[in-house]
């Protein structure tokens, strides 16, 4: 409620982003210890649901700004076999690791004194392996019993690795309650933990009452407590609770589930709350649980979609025989998605595989795009040879060539065949899909033919050529509705690509823009984070880096959640770029590092492992290891032509290699790099890529001392860069220009750096504009460090906050090196 002004335009989180609720729960934990310091403790973390663990895993992965601590309390086994990835991460990120042994024998005599005699000491303490809760449980069963019903004989619950010993205990304890105590305990067990007494009072099938004088007696008995609330009570222990459950007959159980269910649904329960009880009562072809179960589902979908998985599998468990084959597709489809949203993947495509075994005839028109999205599950699963095979023997078994169908299986095919990568054989499946779609007469399909058309023209090197068909592609869409796009996402993301590729970076985030407003207003979370990957890519051009920063952030957590590891790499690599134009280097670092990792588990690895080395070590190079750089980029690459990338960005990866060269000394290899440069950017139509060959002629010319050269080659370039939109290449061209005129003009210089800091500091790339400034001062420049400057003229008067503090410390006798220990 604190938050309902501040939301109150926001609407429902998007659908498909629940790491959008994740960050708000972050947001929340903040506000809270915004006033004082603030304590979140969890216990009992290995019972913890998927979801609930979503989160804990975030918080721990990037922690509340605020003096937040997390305590944890989790058995390490069971957590590590609900999630193994995320358990191992908690611990190895966890501040202080306490971990408990068993009592020792005084705790535990300590513990149970006044019920335990020094002679059941021992024998309990091996039968409880030191366990508090189990040694409590013991010591209570050796009290006499405290109700007319006698201990039965030794119980036959399994509750999955509870001691025997334990179990029969609590199988005792429950044995020895009154009958309304036991019933009214095992209704509460159905009801779940906490409970209501009205929701107890209808699943026991008794009056409220004698319901509340039954919880009078069990929590006088101490089987249950006082929860949150008048009205709200719970069970001693989670696992008293389970025996309960547990130790109910089935017959009961399933009469109490159907009396919650009725009376939830007479009341207006929502869907999520009446379907756990649905779930156990419904019977097979109960048509009203279906579609209880479905709606449930859709309701669960965005936050929690294991969870809307659970509910679709139950609603097809209980679909009748004779259902509607449409109605039972339509709920596989959203099963298969639910668990695509929730990482699920193997299960996705064993239900997708499902669909298209049992697909109707009349469904037959749905085969083509079921098929491309389980291409996009297996690459997804990392399985790109299996979803190559599966697109190919698709395609080229349809009856006409010129068909929706063809169109939508080639256009898939031929953005298949980056995995490879085959330029050439993606150039000739989109030529023929493009064709098809023209065919078709459908706008949205022939915008997504050229979109293909256009990555394949841009990866053999016909930038020109892709400008052409990008900007059809782009103007078809902006005609389109979008409700006309809505089945066209895919498309739309091979146009953004290849906008951003093409330095066309205001049509990418308008096309990016707009396919994500559609993806989250229609559930279509599958392309979600590569379009945010090309729209935080085009911002990044454009020198916005702290907003492409929190977007890079915030793009992490979103791959993360999906467990798809092409995409986690493609993030974590972007994170580093961006941390590396920002001038914080350990997070570059750290994310290419991972990166890297991640990528080198994918099948066909050595294009994404290839991208990833390559921006880590123009990370390497930033921290001052040249060497490091030169020989990753070429193992990375395939060699001096670099093979592994696309021609039109060489020129960028070439240019790398000669600041490398020229780090370590080596300028005729410099020279080899920059010519290679400036071959690969000649004739090319994209400026951005001419002015990265200039900057690395031009600093090769000034390592040779040809000033003046090198001062043409940055004149050249400044405009390149600015057609290209690139802020920042644009502010590195007049940083290296001034270091080139200076022998012939310093004020020129001067002015150069001026104009590169501005830009530096205006972009967020704090580390050139360090540089930029100590420059500025080996040229005589007097610049502060950005704080405010005095009110004076000359004198003290003029000196900003920081320099009168440097003065005030030179006064007292301070030496350099102890006046910057003190700062």
């Amino acid at each position: 409620p604190a938050f309902a002004t501040a939301c109150a335009d926001s609407g429902d989180p998007p659908v498909g982003e629940r790491h959008r609720t994740l960050a708000a729960m972050r947001v929340l934990l903040e506000t809270l210890a915004a006033r004082r310091p603030l304590v979140l403790a969890l216990d009992d973390l290995h019972w913890v649901d998927e979801a609930s663990l979503e989160l804990v895993t975030h918080l721990v992965r990037r922690p509340p700004r605020a003096p937040v601590l997390l305590a944890l309390a989790y058995r390490p086994l069971p957590l590590a076999q609900l999630a193994g990835a995320a358990a191992r991460f908690i611990a190895a990120r966890a501040d202080e690791l306490i971990a408990p042994g068993p009592l020792r024998r005084a705790d535990a005599a300590a513990l149970v004194a006044d019920r335990v005699g020094a002679a059941r000491l021992e024998a309990l303490l091996d039968e409880s392996g030191g366990n508090p809760f189990y040694l409590e449980q013991l010591a209570g069963a050796e009290l006499p019993a405290r109700a007319t019903r006698a201990a039965t004989r030794p119980s036959t619950l399994d509750l999955g690795g509870v001691p025997r010993a334990v179990v029969d205990s609590l199988a005792g304890e429950l044995a020895r309650l009154s009958d309304d105590q036991r019933a009214v305990c095992l209704a509460a067990a159905v009801v779940g933990d906490p409970f209501e007494p009205h929701l107890v009072a209808a699943a026991a099938g008794r009056s409220d009452a004698r319901t509340l004088a039954a919880i009078d007696a069990l929590v006088r008995e101490g089987t249950v407590h006082q929860a949150e609330g008048p009205r709200r009570f719970r069970f001693r222990h989670p696992i008293l609770r389970r025996a309960a459950y547990e130790s109910t007959e089935p017959s009961a159980r399933l009469t109490a589930h159907e009396r919650l269910a009725a009376l939830l649904a007479a009341t207006g329960a929502p869907a999520l709350e009446r379907a756990q009880h649905v779930e156990a009562a419904a019977v097979r072809g109960d048509e009203e649980a279906v579609a209880l179960l479905a709606q449930a589902g859709r309701d669960a979908a965005a936050r929690a979609p294991a969870i809307a998985a659970r509910w679709f599998a139950a609603a097809l468990r209980l679909m009748p025989a004779s259902a509607d084959p449409v109605e039972r597709i339509t709920l596989l489809v959203a099963l298969a998605t639910a668990q695509g949203s929730a990482g699920m993947l193997e299960a996705s495509r064993a239900t997708l595989l499902e669909i298209l075994g049992d697909l109707p005839a009349e469904l037959a028109a749905m085969r083509a795009r079921l098929v491309t999205f389980l291409a996009l599950v297996g690459h997804m699963l990392g399985r790109h040879g299996e979803a190559t095979a599966l697109l190919r023997d698709a395609l080229a078994t349809l009856p006409d060539p010129r068909s929706p169908d063809a169109a939508e299986l080639g256009i898939a095919t031929a953005l298949d065949c980056l995995y490879e990568p085959d330029h050439p054989a993606m150039l000739r499946y989109a030529v023929d899909a493009d064709l098809a779609a023209r065919a078709t007469g459908e706008p949205a399909l022939e915008a997504a033919g050229a979109g293909a058309l256009a990555m394949a023209r841009y990866n053999v090197d016909a930038v020109g050529e892709a400008l052409g068909e990008c900007a059809r592609a782009v103007t078809v869409i902006a005609s389109l509705t979008d409700d006309e796009l809505a089945g066209r996402l895919e498309g739309m993301l091979s146009v953004a690509w290849t906008a951003m590729l093409i330095e066309r970076h205001l049509e990418c985030a308008v096309v990016a823009g707009r396919a994500l407003a559609i993806s989250r207003a229609t559930g279509q979370s599958h392309v979600i984070v590569p379009l945010r990957i090309a729209h935080t890519v085009a911002a990044t051009w454009r020198g916005e880096l702290p907003a492409a920063g929190a977007a890079a952030d915030d793009l992490v957590d979103a791959a993360r959640l999906t467990q798809v590891g092409q995409w986690i790499a493609w993030s974590l690599t972007l994170r580093g770029w961006i941390a590396t134009l920002a001038g914080d280097l350990d997070l570059a670092a750290q994310c290419g590092e991972e990166a890297c990792i991640v990528a080198a588990t994918q099948e066909r690895a050595t294009y994404f492992v290839a991208h990833s080395v390559l921006h880590l070590a123009e990370t390497r190079l930033a921290q001052g290891r040249g060497e490091e750089c030169l020989s990753t980029m070429l193992a990375a690459a395939g060699g001096p032509g670099l093979p592994v990338c696309e021609q039109p960005v060489r020129p960028r990866y070439y240019e790398i290699l000669t600041r490398a060269a020229l780090s370590v000394g080596r300028v005729e290899e410099a020279r080899d790099w920059a010519e290679r440069a400036g071959r690969a950017a000649a004739g090319s139509p994209l400026a951005g890529r001419r002015c990265e060959a200039l900057l690395a002629q031009a600093a090769v010319l000034l390592a040779e001392g040809d000033h003046a050269g090198a001062e043409a080659c940055t004149r050249e370039a400044v405009p390149a860069a600015r057609e290209a939109g690139h802020r920042l290449l644009a502010a590195r061209a007049q940083a290296l220009g001034a270091r080139a005129c200076a022998a012939r003009s310093r004020p020129e210089a001067i002015a150069l750096l001026e104009a590169a800091r501005a830009e530096f500091s205006a972009c967020g790339a704090t580390r050139s504009r360090d540089e930029a400034v100590r420059e500025l001062r080996r040229l005589g420049r007097r610049v502060g460090g950005g704080g405010r400057r005095g009110m004076g003229t000359h004198g003290a008067a003029a000196l900003s906050r920081r320099e009168r503090e440097v003065a005030e410390l030179v006064t007292v006798g301070l030496t350099n090196r102890q006046i910057a220990a003190r700062l």
